[in-house]
């Protein structure tokens, strides 16, 4: 069996979780393929194929530029996403629509291959010409909402957070209805026609969320959890590391990581919030991601900027005390994963995928109410009780949950099910 995974890009957390299924696929011995279309400066990785369109004879490119060139129906459709994506709030998750100029099926990976399964694949898969022309067994590993939603990410209800750390609730503009009801009534015509199609959702959140939305209501789905390296993201102390940086264990050492620490969602503002409302010298706050110019240490937050080595990932939640998660909608984060293999506890808001990772008061602390003092009380509840479990106990449930061979178990099985039907 041949398996071809796509993805858009190679980085980025629906990126990761790809990655690690298609290398955890080749050490288990099976013949994975990954297609992507933007591939990072750095990728130099033989097992990852970018996509190159077919290229067209002179006199086709000729037309499809005189087409372009007085095509204005199309112009005005691109004017109008483009205005529309730059008049969404700042707050709002990235937003994409279900088709693109790709044609997936030109690959020759995807001639190859007995079954597709696509992952994160905004901007790169046309929904209508691949759906029409397919005739392979897919699989859809959605990593959010997209594939389901009218061109949001998230079904995102709040817009940034007032002065008292709580999230504000979005008002949906008129222009924007009209939008997200013309996307989906283009997927409901889609997807009307596709009968080789199932779902594999990381978290038992999603999976419920794809199976009521009118869009994926009546295909089969599957919960199949992300996988991590269990081998990088381990438990070890490294005391170099602790002193380099000067990370002081009187004090509890709390982390924060989101890709783009301006990610409204991700909860940085709320995390902000709590900190001042903490005002509490016991305790250390650091954070792993791009900074978007953010005065972090104004704020009471030592930043380790951009990681890209795992490894120094990992030594960075070995060296912390408690991750907080302060999502205010979230799949299955590969970060509290991590952290867990680390032996590190999670505090977390109870949304979304968040508490298929928690066991509240055993590896972390799930928080009920989703805003500043909410996770202010989940990080003083920390501080007083703690969890029960220790960091190898920790660890062990996160094997047992989340290690490559279960993961791949599982989706062999679907895989070989679709084939014999």
């Amino acid at each position: 069996m041949k398996i071809l995974l796509v993805n858009t890009y190679d980085k980025g957390g629906a990126a990761k979780a790809c990655l690690r299924l298609h290398e955890a696929l080749i050490s288990k011995g099976y013949d994975s393929n990954l297609l992507i279309l933007h591939p990072s400066q750095d990728n130099s990785r033989a097992d990852v194929k970018v996509f190159r369109p077919k290229s067209s004879n002179v006199f086709t490119k000729i037309w499809n530029r005189v087409i372009r060139k007085f095509d204005f129906k199309r112009k005005q459709r691109k004017t109008e996403e483009y205005n529309f994506r730059r008049n969404r709030s700042k707050h709002l998750e990235y937003f994409s629509m279900p088709d693109s100029n790709y044609d997936i099926t030109q690959s020759e990976y995807y001639k190859n291959a007995d079954v597709i399964n696509l992952h994160w694949v905004a901007q790169f898969l046309d929904y209508e010409s691949f759906f029409r022309k397919n005739k392979k067994p897919v699989f859809w590993t959605m990593h959010d909402m997209s594939p389901f939603l009218g061109g949001e990410h998230y079904e995102e209800i709040y817009d940034g957070i007032d002065d008292n750390g709580n999230p504000i609730p979005r008002i949906i503009k008129p222009e924007e209805q009209i939008m997200f009801d013309s996307i989906i009534a283009k997927k409901r015509m889609i997807f009307s026609r596709v009968n080789n199609l199932k779902l594999i959702s990381p978290s038992n959140w999603l999976k419920t969320q794809a199976q009521n939305s009118e869009i994926f209501g009546n295909y089969e789905g599957y919960c199949i959890p992300n996988t991590i390296d269990s081998d990088t993201f381990r438990i070890y102390e490294d005391l170099d590391f602790r002193n380099s940086n000067q990370i002081d264990k009187t004090k509890t050492n709390i982390l924060f990581v989101s890709q783009s620490l301006k990610n409204s969602r991700k909860g940085i503002e709320i995390l902000i919030k709590t900190i001042v409302s903490l005002n509490d010298d016991r305790l250390s706050f650091y954070a792993v991601g791009s900074d978007d110019n953010i005065d972090l240490e104004t704020l009471g937050i030592t930043s380790f900027g951009s990681i890209e080595s795992e490894d120094e990932m990992c030594q960075i939640y070995n060296a912390m005390d408690v991750f907080v998660l302060p999502s205010l909608i979230d799949n299955l984060p590969n970060t509290a994963i991590e952290s867990c293999m680390c032996g590190t506890p999670v505090i977390g808001f109870d949304v979304g995928g968040i508490s298929d990772i928690i066991d509240d008061g055993l590896n972390g602390i799930l928080v009920a109410q989703a805003n500043s003092s909410g996770l202010r009380d989940g990080i003083e509840k920390f501080l007083d009780l703690g969890v029960k479990w220790n960091r190898n106990e920790i660890r062990k449930h996160a094997l047992e949950k989340y290690n490559a061979e279960t993961v791949v178990n599982q989706y062999i099985n679907v895989f070989e099910a679709a084939m014999k039907n």
